[in-house]
């Protein structure tokens, strides 16, 4: 098994090790953000996945991971394929895999690392420090930031 196609940590850390996660700190997400993201995705020909770390206002753990599987090297680690595969080769890997795929029982644990970070609804709202009368020009860039909460 792969970890880095079955646990987002160690996906992380190999994207990581072939230079395609950048890490950017201290950008307030009311600010900068939304229109940081925009511009690197749109000016660059291979943008690599990005992590907003240290966020002002924020919890310090909180973290925001962008553009995880824009490049065919990201997908392939996602895919559990070579990352070093052209586009036409990861399709036929990946058609292959798919041939040859066999679905795998769940299992049910009762402790893992996806429960580390579970929050109750009334917890959810306090994790960004939002001022209301910030929110109506920046409506968009909340709204990217809290489709992207999982909230139990």
């Amino acid at each position: 098994m792969n970890l880095a196609n079955h646990d987002l940590r160690a996906w992380m850390k190999e994207v990581d090790s072939i230079g395609q996660l950048h890490r950017i700190q201290g950008v307030p997400w009311d600010k900068d953000m939304g229109g940081l993201l925009e511009m690197i995705l749109e000016r660059s020909k291979h943008p690599p996945a990005l992590l907003f770390e240290k966020i002002p206002d924020a919890r310090q753990d909180i973290q925001i991971l962008c553009s995880q599987i824009d490049g065919i090297q990201r997908l392939a680690l996602a895919m559990g394929t070579d990352p070093k595969l052209g586009t036409t080769d990861f399709i036929q890997a990946w058609r292959q895999k798919i041939r040859n795929f066999q679905p795998v029982e769940p299992e049910y644990v009762k402790d893992a690392p996806i429960f580390e970070n579970r929050l109750h609804p009334c917890e959810a709202a306090h994790l960004w420090k939002i001022d209301s009368s910030k929110t109506k020009a920046r409506d968009k860039d909340i709204d990217a930031i809290t489709q992207r909460l999982v909230v139990e």
